[in-house]
C-alpha cells in the first residue's frame, strides 16, 4: 500500500496533514469522535502560500474508562455510605 493512502480506509490523500498523519480527514474525525486524540500541524507562509511545516503530537488512543476513578474528597463515588 502507499504511503499517500489513509491507513483506515486506503482512500488516496491530497493534503499535507492528512499525508504526514497518514489518516484522512474524515477518518479523523471519527476517531475523534470516539476519543481518539490526533496530532496537529504546524504551519507557516511563505511566499503568499501555507506551508506544513511539522506534526506536534501524535496520534493517541482512547483511555481506557474504569482503570482508575478520580477520588473526590477522600471517597470514591462506588463507594456506599455507612
Amino acid at each position: 500500500m502507499g504511503a499517500n493512502r489513509c491507513s483506515e480506509c486506503h482512500r488516496r490523500l491530497i493534503d499535507p496533514l492528512s499525508v504526514a498523519i497518514g489518516i484522512g480527514p474524515e477518518c479523523r474525525g471519527r476517531m475523534i469522535k470516539g476519543g481518539w486524540r490526533m496530532p496537529k500541524g504546524k504551519w507557516k507562509v511563505e511566499g503568499g502560500r501555507t506551508v506544513l511545516v511539522g506534526v506536534i503530537g501524535k496520534v493517541e488512543p482512547p483511555k481506557a474508562e474504569g482503570k482508575k476513578q478520580k477520588v473526590k474528597h477522600g471517597k470514591r463515588d462506588d463507594q456506599s455510605k455507612n
